[in-house]
């Protein structure tokens, strides 16, 4: 994806047109719902999701580095199970307000 940034490709666009962006709408538009329920913080998907995705994908895309300097397998379905529960942690505390991570059972 960094070579097609130099020069937009039919490939990527189709992928980008077919994919992409149907999903960023519908995650913003669940955001855009979350915030005006009270549940969410004000965030600004534009920025939310491309975050959201790096701390999901960045686990997978380093992991001969994380296998170097944890000694685990990052592939092991123990690593990809405490992974999940990090990364649903996370967000869900950069998306929640206080109030609402208390009654959705998420901690702060």
């Amino acid at each position: 994806m960094m070579r097609a940034a130099r020069g937009r490709t039919p490939q990527l666009e189709r992928i980008v047109k077919r994919y992409f962006i149907p999903l960023f709408r519908k995650v913003a538009a669940v955001i855009q719902q979350g915030q005006a329920a009270g549940e969410f913080r004000p965030v600004d998907p534009m920025h939310f999701m491309p975050s959201m995705v790096a701390v999901i994908v960045f686990h997978f895309t380093n992991a001969p580095v994380l296998s170097m300097v944890t000694g685990a397998d990052p592939y092991s379905p123990e690593m990809v199970a405490a992974r999940r529960a990090a990364v649903l942690d996370f967000i869900a505390a950069a998306l929640f307000r206080p109030a609402a991570q208390k009654t959705q059972g998420v901690r702060a």
